[in-house]
């Protein structure tokens, strides 16, 4: 604080009640572009301190330290505007001042600087919070001049060209490096930094659009399976999830069990098999590990008397645990 008094970065009010404001300029000066990018730690937790102050409604800040940064995370300049996530790391730690558990909401990811912005709280404070990015698969043109940059670095990490693909990147660096700077810190093995990406699609049930008289005798194998063909098991589970309300940041575990393959969510608290041909035996084996919820595929029994025997398969070895199928 007193290096940036110094540089006169600090304006004092004329109502000496008030507190300083940092002064911002439309073009920065370099001595304000070196405090910003050479701040000591001592410096760093003086700004830590203000940042617990009541804050104004807006302020100004040059954005070059921001795209210094990410360009130098992401090897390339692809934003041009990035947030500066020190920043909204401040203003989140902030307004969750009283709950480090808090869920924060950004619509429009973009740089994903949200997302950074979360881990860095949760560092300072070893708080848990989480956050919901949104973004578009929106394309960027190798042929347009402000998104050649961006289109190359989807070309570089081989993928598809789009802003979605720099966001979810932005997350996967930004956390690996929060974790190496920081890799002396205390409980630095606690800070999550992982992330699940979910995308919106179509139902995962076949569409019906015949009336029961208008059905012909030939349509009908066409029906045993109401499951869409090209669905995967975590397709299908998730649905079952959002069906179910369960949070769908829990963990999930695969294993195989008599051959069949088992997706476990938050341990026992959901089990899910949705291969084909399941058999009595499978049945026992995933009923002694008392699963809360167990669900399966309509049309993956072996046969009907598999169907009609589990409800009673799981009353005699897990009682409590409830049967869904899709």
């Amino acid at each position: 604080m007193k290096q940036q008094i110094k540089l006169g970065l600090v304006g004092f009010r004329d109502d000496h009640s008030q507190p300083p404001f940092r002064k911002a300029h439309i073009r920065p000066i370099p001595a304000e572009i070196a405090a910003e990018v050479d701040m000591d730690e001592t410096e760093e937790s003086e700004d830590e301190q203000l940042a617990t102050q009541v804050r104004g409604t807006y302020f100004y800040k040059q954005s070059q330290v921001a795209v210094k940064f990410l360009r130098g995370l992401l090897g390339e300049k692809a934003f041009n505007n990035p947030k500066d996530h020190f920043e909204l790391a401040k203003l989140i730690s902030y307004v969750t001042a009283n709950d480090s558990n808090a869920v924060v909401m950004d619509f429009f990811a973009g740089s994903a600087s949200t997302a950074h912005a979360v881990f860095e709280a949760n560092l300072s404070d070893g708080g848990s919070r989480r956050y919901v990015l949104v973004q578009i698969p929106e394309e960027v043109d190798v042929d347009k001049k402000d998104q050649k940059i961006a289109a190359k670095f989807c070309d570089d990490i081989d993928k598809p060209r789009n802003i979605a693909e720099i966001s979810k990147e932005r997350i996967r660096r930004a956390g690996q490096k929060i974790k190496q700077d920081n890799a002396n810190k205390e409980g630095i093995e606690q800070l999550d930094i992982g992330f699940r990406v979910l995308k919106i699609d179509s139902s995962n049930m076949k569409d019906v659009y015949y009336t029961p008289d208008a059905v012909q005798q030939g349509d009908l194998l066409d029906h045993v399976d109401n499951i869409r063909a090209d669905r995967s098991a975590e397709d299908l589970l998730f649905q079952v999830l959002l069906d179910l309300g369960v949070d769908l940041t829990l963990p999930i575990a695969q294993e195989t069990i008599a051959g069949f393959t088992v997706l476990f969510v938050n341990g026992n608290a959901l089990a899910a098999c949705f291969d084909a041909d399941i058999n009595e035996s499978f049945v026992k084996e995933l009923a002694a590990r008392h699963p809360l919820r167990a669900v399966f595929r309509d049309a993956g029994f072996a046969n009907d008397s598999v169907k009609i025997n589990i409800e009673q398969i799981f009353k005699l070895i897990s009682p409590t645990t409830e049967i869904k199928t899709l």
